[in-house]
C-alpha cells in the first residue's frame, strides 16, 4: 500500500511538471499541430536619476595684512581658487557659482566701526572679468574646473587704522543646460 502510494504520488508529481512546463500561460499554439505555442509578458523599468554630486573646495579665510598705500600702487590683493571636482551625475545639468558680500544688498564690502571700503573680486585671465555679487559667474560641468580668483582693495579707501571685516558667500547650484 505505502508502495502504490509513493508510486501514485510520483506519478502525479511528473504529469504536473510535464503540464505546467509545456503549457505556459495564456499560450497560444501557433502551427495546425499545436505544439508550439508563444507568450508575452509586460516588462517595466523605474528609472530614477541620481542626484548630483560635487566638492567644492574654497579658502577658509582671506586675509591681506599690514595694508597701506603706497607709491608704486593702491590696489591690495589676495589671490585665491574655488575647485570643483567629484563631479557626478549632472545629467545634462551644470554647476553655476555665486558669490555675495556682507554689504548692503549683498555688496562687497568690509566694515570697521563707522567706516566700510569696497572690495573686488575678479576672475579670469590675468584677473580681468569682475565678479557682479548675487550673479552667476562662472559654469562648471562634468569635469570640474580650478577657477582662480582675486579679491582686491583700492588702499586709497583707507582713512583709519583699523581692522575691516566682512563675510564672503559662496552659493553652487546644479541647473539645467536646456534652460528649463
Amino acid at each position: 500500500m505505502k508502495r502504490k502510494l509513493i508510486s501514485f504520488s510520483f506519478i502525479t508529481l511528473i504529469c504536473v511538471m510535464l503540464i505546467t512546463s509545456v503549457i505556459p500561460g495564456n499560450c497560444e499554439s501557433s502551427d495546425s499541430q499545436g505544439d508550439v505555442g508563444t507568450t508575452g509578458i509586460p516588462v517595466t523599468i523605474n528609472t530614477l536619476l541620481g542626484v548630483p554630486s560635487y566638492t567644492v573646495t574654497i579658502p577658509s579665510e582671506i586675509k591681506l595684512t599690514n595694508v597701506t598705500q603706497t607709491a608704486e600702487s593702491n590696489i591690495a590683493y589676495q589671490d585665491f581658487n574655488i575647485t570643483v571636482s567629484k563631479v557626478l551625475l549632472l545629467n545634462d545639468n551644470h554647476i553655476e557659482v555665486i558669490l555675495t558680500g556682507s554689504g548692503e544688498s549683498d555688496a562687497f564690502t568690509l566694515a570697521a566701526e563707522g567706516d566700510t571700503i569696497a572690495y573686488d573680486i575678479k576672475t579670469g585671465t590675468g584677473y580681468t572679468e569682475s565678479v557682479v555679487p548675487g550673479n552667476s559667474f562662472i559654469s562648471v560641468d562634468a569635469e570640474g574646473a580650478e577657477i582662480p580668483c582675486r579679491l582686491s582693495v583700492d588702499t586709497s579707501q583707507i582713512k583709519k587704522e583699523d581692522t575691516y571685516t566682512g563675510t564672503l558667500n559662496f552659493t553652487f547650484m546644479t541647473k539645467s543646460n536646456t534652460g528649463s
